[in-house]
């Protein structure tokens, strides 16, 4: 799998060829509408870079990808 978080800080995972913005799946989507994963959200961690992975917490889950797959693209 292949993560980047963008020049905006959105998160996006590769599917297929593509990288496709994350949908908040804590979003009510009667009432707020869809929102999309990103590094406004309290609940989403700094990467952490280690030798050979980085690591990112979000909600409830922790991506753990080799450097080579993980992207941040913010400045």
């Amino acid at each position: 799998m292949k993560i980047k978080i963008n020049k905006e800080g959105f998160l996006k995972i590769k599917r297929g060829n593509v990288f496709k913005n994350q949908e908040c799946p804590r979003t009510d989507s009667e009432t707020h509408g869809m929102s999309s994963c990103g590094d406004w959200c309290p609940l989403f961690g700094e990467p952490v870079k280690q030798t050979m992975v980085t690591s990112l917490e979000i909600c409830e889950k922790t991506f753990a990808e080799d450097n080579a797959d993980f992207t941040d693209e913010r400045a």
